[in-house]
């Protein structure tokens, strides 16, 4: 059983949280959030994840002009593991399930180039169909609830 923290800052913030937080070095999953220029009524969210997400942030931090820039990263919210049980595979499920729920939200856009495959975030069921367990809570995880920086 894992236990899943959320932290949530501004961009601004990152290296802060990176020390207040050592365990966001852990493998996780990573939103970052701004405001979709094309369509003002709409949010940007990439989404992505890591075996270590603040080296990951930090590089796409460091990254403003590249090919994988991410000019309207604002907010960020992370997933990590309390307890160190989330698994690079968990953290690549999590994102399938999230990136599955903000694919189909009319309010989001994402500009992520590369998507999961059809079947990821999804199990096959007893009689081998594929069924999204991404609509309901995992019971291998306890949620801890989430924290905002700064306090």
């Amino acid at each position: 059983m894992s236990t899943i923290q959320a932290i949530a800052f501004r961009r601004n913030q990152l290296r802060r949280v990176r020390e207040a937080f050592p365990e966001i070095e852990r493998p996780g999953v990573y939103i970052l959030i701004g405001t979709d220029e094309d369509a003002q009524d709409r949010q940007l969210a990439y989404i992505g994840e890591s075996e270590g997400v603040g080296a990951r942030l930090s590089y796409h931090n460091s990254n403003e002009a590249g090919r994988d820039a991410k000019g309207f990263w604002t907010d960020t919210v992370v997933l990590i593991s309390k307890d160190e049980n989330l698994t690079k595979s968990h953290a690549r499920y999590v994102e399938a399930c999230l990136i599955r729920g903000v694919v189909s939200n009319p309010r989001w856009t994402l500009p992520n180039t590369r998507t999961p495959s059809d079947d990821a975030g999804r199990r096959a069921s007893s009689s081998e169909t594929a069924s999204s367990p991404c609509s309901r809570q995992p019971s291998r995880f306890t949620w801890s609830g989430s924290r905002r920086w700064p306090p």
